[in-house]
Parts: structure tokens; C-alpha cells; sequence
């Protein structure tokens, strides 16, 4: 009985080697993962700031995979939980980040190489690691001193950033409430700050400013704001919500009298310290046809200009002297978009 069931499994066994080599027609064995030239390529997108403790996903960032002669051969969106798969045969290739997609505030730091390889054999994994941006360099900064009869007095100061195509500044996302468009607009960061100069007393400080082109004509190639359209905007970021003005023909932007951009603090502050106040000033169009790479000339004669709200009003350039009940500006003095000192 057990010699006859050896019999039968052992007829089996040969039965089945003969079917094996029989599909391969001669015993050549069928490797068909040799013949499998396509892999995928798995993102993994997250991102961190200081404040979090872990990274946190990034959804809906739009990539593209562009082979070595420049043709985009695959795009994705990534989900929810950051990840996208693209499938490619094997060769190299390089990942195009759609900068729009980018968190607001955030820039690729992880070690993302210029080429990925697909070999061909094996799904690769690609992990693009987003951080804070850092904050652009400053272009350019005025200071002026104020003064009443009444004895108070202070120091302002605003600076003005590198142009930038969106982003953060500060805590705020610029674009939150003015119209942005980073494929045609640009923003420049501004940040003003006062200091208290009154010596023993606490000083209630309310800054202002206005927006209009230097004395003399526009010179670049492309085509300056007039009185009948909005193009330069003012997006300031106050305590409670952020807000837009536009300068347009109704508030007779770099004519007559324009009305001011302004931030109050509360508080009285004591000598010595200081508050500040965070604005960004937005071009619409600064790129055209005619200025494809922006509008440089732009910056340079669009102005930022001082101008004392109620006691003070300015005087010589660098200074503000008294004269209660008045809002008025000076033509002579201001800070350029592009940073440069006016005055």
C-alpha cells in the first residue's frame, strides 16, 4: 500500500516537470518581470514650521514629470493625504513643482535631486519636504522723526522688501484680500515701525502713509497707473482682520490730495519701545508683453510717502514739525517699491 502511493506521487511529480518545460517550450524558463519596463513614481509631499510638531500633508500640489528634451510626460495633483503616483517607463527624469500650488509661505527644502531614475524594476519613492520660506531681503529703509508743541515725539521708520510673487508677510498671506494673480502681479512687503521718543510720557502714536509716483515722467516699457484705473493696491494686516485699498480715480491716486493708509495703536507706548505695523503694496501687471520679466522701471517711480495724521505734518526731508488740524504730505520725501530713498 505505501510502496503503491509512492508510485502515484512520484508520477505526479514527473507529470508536472514535463507541463513546466513544456510552456516554455525547450525548459527555458519565463522571466516576465524582465519584460515589465515601467515603475512608478510615488510623492510623498508634507510640510513643518517651527509651531508643528509633526509635518503635516500637502494636498493639491501640482507637479509635472518633464523628460531629459524638456516634454512634460506625466502630471498629478496630490491627494489629501499628500501623496500622488505617476507611472513611467524607465529613462531619467526630472519633477516640475507648479509654484502656485506651494503652500502660502512655504519653499522646498528637502534634497530633491535634478533627476529621478526609473529603472524600471521597482516603484521609487520621491519625498518633497516643504519649510518656511525665508523672508525676502530688505530693498530699502527710511526713518523720519516726529514732533508736536505738546512735547511728544517719535521715531518712523518703514522699509520696504524685495519684490516677491506671493508668499507670507510676517504671519499674513499676501493676497489674502486684495486680488493677486502671481503670474502677472507683484508685492512688495512693507513692514513701519515707531519708536516712543517721549521722554517720561507714553506717546499715542497713529502712523500714515500714501502711495504716488516720484516727481517726473514714467520711463519704463511698460505702462504706468493713471488716475483711471486700480492697479497699485495696499493690503494692511491689522489686529482684527486684514484689509485692501485700492487707489484708483477715486481716491485720485498721485494727484491732488489721496487719502492715506493708516494704523492707530491703542495704547500709549512708553519711550523707548516700539510697535510696528505690516503692509504690502500690490502692482497689477507688472508683467505685460512689453516687460515679459516685470516691470523694474515700475518700482522705482512708484512711492511710498509719510504723512502726519492731526499734530505734525512734515517738514524738511528726514523731519516733521507742528501744525494742528492738518493732514498733509510732502512731495519731497518718500521710499521707492524698488528701495530707493526719495528726498
Amino acid at each position: 500500500m505505501v510502496d503503491g502511493l509512492r508510485s502515484v506521487l512520484a508520477a505526479l511529480a514527473a507529470m508536472t516537470a514535463l507541463a513546466a518545460c513544456g510552456s516554455t517550450g525547450g525548459g527555458q524558463s519565463d522571466d516576465s518581470s524582465s519584460k515589465d519596463v515601467t515603475s512608478f513614481l510615488n510623492v510623498t509631499a508634507t510640510s513643518s514650521s517651527p509651531a508643528e510638531a509633526l509635518d503635516q500633508p500637502v494636498a493639491d500640489l501640482a507637479f509635472s514629470v518633464v523628460s531629459p528634451d524638456g516634454t512634460s510626460v506625466g502630471s498629478q495633483v496630490t491627494a489629501d493625504d499628500g501623496t500622488a503616483s505617476v507611472q513611467l517607463e524607465a529613462g531619467d527624469y526630472r519633477i516640475a513643482i507648479d509654484t502656485t500650488t506651494v503652500p502660502p509661505g512655504m519653499a522646498l527644502i528637502s534634497d530633491l535631486t535634478e533627476t529621478v531614475t526609473m529603472t524600471g524594476d521597482g516603484d521609487l519613492a520621491v519625498p518633497l519636504a516643504f519649510g518656511p520660506a525665508p523672508e525676502p531681503a530688505v530693498a530699502g529703509t527710511s526713518r523720519w522723526d516726529y514732533a508736536t508743541e505738546d512735547g511728544y515725539s517719535y521715531d518712523l521708520e518703514i522699509s520696504v522688501k524685495e519684490p516677491v510673487e506671493g508668499g507670507v508677510n510676517g504671519d499674513n498671506v499676501i493676497g489674502s484680500v486684495c486680488d493677486f494673480d502671481p503670474a502677472l502681479d507683484i508685492a512688495v512687503p512693507g513692514v513701519l515701525r515707531a519708536t516712543a521718543t517721549t521722554a517720561d510720557f507714553g506717546t499715542s502714536i497713529r502712523a500714515a502713509f500714501i502711495v504716488q509716483h516720484i516727481d517726473g515722467d514714467y520711463s519704463g516699457a511698460g505702462t504706468p497707473p493713471t488716475r483711471d484705473d486700480d492697479r497699485v493696491r495696499v493690503e494692511q494686516y491689522f489686529s482684527s482682520d486684514p484689509t485692501c485699498r485700492e487707489y484708483s480715480s477715486t481716491n485720485l491716486w498721485g494727484y491732488a490730495a489721496p487719502e492715506a493708509s493708516s494704523v492707530a495703536f491703542g495704547d500709549p507706548v512708553a519711550a523707548g519701545d516700539t510697535v510696528e505695523h505690516r503692509f504690502t503694496v500690490i502692482v497689477k501687471n507688472y508683467r505685460s508683453p512689453n516687460t515679459p520679466d516685470g516691470d523694474r522701471a515700475l518700482l522705482d517711480w512708484i512711492t511710498i510717502r509719510p504723512m502726519a495724521k492731526g499734530p505734525g505734518r512734515v517738514g524738511e526731508p528726514g523731519t516733521f514739525s507742528d501744525q494742528k488740524g492738518t493732514d498733509l504730505y510732502s512731495s519731497s520725501v518718500g521710499l521707492t517699491l524698488s528701495g530707493r530713498q526719495v528726498g
